[in-house]
């Protein structure tokens, strides 16, 4: 068992909670082409999903909820989640539920906190996958700018587009690398 304590900003946990739960998914799509099959998108890791539960216990156990809460009133901006036994990471403390009655020696309650995946421009982060499936709003200049490649080379990789400046057709698969 380890015998690190769970920390969030400034905040560390006078023992770790109960129950602890990590949930972390990819996002994977299976995208129909007519005429063609589908294939597969990968948009990449989903943000992980920390969720758990415990109790504070003796005379000091409402402060330590109250400090808690007070640290979940403030963290709109994120911080730094540890969980023992893996690496630190930028989340953001989504909720915090009292369970039941507290008693004077008892609090009990539960978390979760979500992972904050933005790159330091506070965008969401983008993905690297193989295909982009069009679906009729993007011309070949949106998909250039939105994955960084050079439009250019996404004409070479897709010899079947003419002009970067249509508007591509709904489920038209083109290749970004």
């Amino acid at each position: 068992m380890s015998t690190a304590l769970m920390k969030y900003k400034d905040y560390v946990w006078p023992r770790n909670p109960r129950e602890l739960s990590i949930v972390v998914e990819n996002d994977v799509k299976d995208i129909e082409i007519p005429k063609n099959g589908s294939v597969y998108q990968d948009y990449g890791r989903k943000k992980r999903i920390v969720s758990g539960k415990g109790e504070f216990c003796g005379q000091e156990c409402f402060e330590q909820y109250k400090e808690l809460f007070n640290i979940f009133k403030s963290s709109s901006d994120g911080g730094y989640l540890v969980v023992p036994n893996l690496d630190p990471f930028l989340a953001i403390f989504k909720s915090l539920k009292l369970i039941g009655d507290p008693t004077p020696n008892l609090v009990s309650y539960s978390f979760v906190f979500w992972e904050d995946i933005k790159d330091i421009y506070g965008r969401e982060k983008k993905v690297k996958t193989d295909f982009y499936i069009a679906d009729g709003t993007k011309t070949l200049w949106d998909i250039s700018l939105f994955y960084n490649i050079d439009v250019k080379n996404l004409l070479e990789l897709n010899p079947f587009v003419k002009d970067p400046n249509d508007i591509l057709s709904a489920k038209v698969r083109v290749r970004l690398y």
